[in-house]
């Protein structure tokens, strides 16, 4: 297969700084890496970028599509690499000259896993390409979010001993007095 290239994009194109910022953020912080994970995700897809923009431009034979550009992917693993540890970030910068052969393998290994990062990334934004950036309810949305579920667990009980009609009525009741939008 021959492998080409991301059509819908311009060839200079690159990603918004806040959201190379974020892959730089998932790659340094292991403690809520998947709330992490998941805000880059929705940054990106509030960015209208597709997984497909995340796979390498040196995908090979079975890649179908890639990233935009190579300065795309390189400013992808660049953030990726500012999340790692400094000796780490030194080592990438350096020349393949200069290095030794234990550090021209690290640098291959950690070029890898800011790949790896990328493609994760990737397959979740893949996963559910539908969904949107996520709506964070506050205040009486969210009292009003609560109170329905409420309500529609409540009408699901048959085995209760009193009246669930009555019960859900008077919840739905209590939502009204507090000006909730609960049906």
């Amino acid at each position: 297969m021959v492998t080409l290239s991301n059509t819908t994009a311009k060839a200079d194109a690159t990603l918004p700084k806040n959201i190379l910022e974020v892959f730089q953020t998932v790659a340094t912080k292991s403690v809520d890496l998947d709330k992490n994970r998941t805000k880059l995700v929705d940054l990106l897809r509030g960015a209208g970028i597709p997984y497909t923009h995340l796979l390498s431009p040196n995908g090979g034979r079975t890649s179908l599509t890639t990233c935009p550009s190579q300065k795309f992917w390189d400013d992808m693993v660049d953030s990726v690499i500012l999340g790692f540890t400094p000796a780490i970030q030194k080592i990438m910068a350096s020349p393949p000259a200069s290095l030794t052969q234990a550090q021209k393998e690290d640098k291959k290994l950690y070029r890898q896993k800011a790949g790896s990062i990328i493609g994760k990334i990737s397959g979740l934004l893949k996963k559910n390409p539908e969904k949107g950036p996520r709506v964070v309810l506050t205040g009486n949305a969210k009292a009003s979010n609560d109170m329905q579920l409420l309500v529609d667990k409540v009408r699901k009980y048959s085995d209760m001993d009193h009246d669930v009609v009555q019960q859900v009525e008077t919840l739905l009741a209590l939502s009204r007095t507090l000006g909730l939008d609960v049906k």
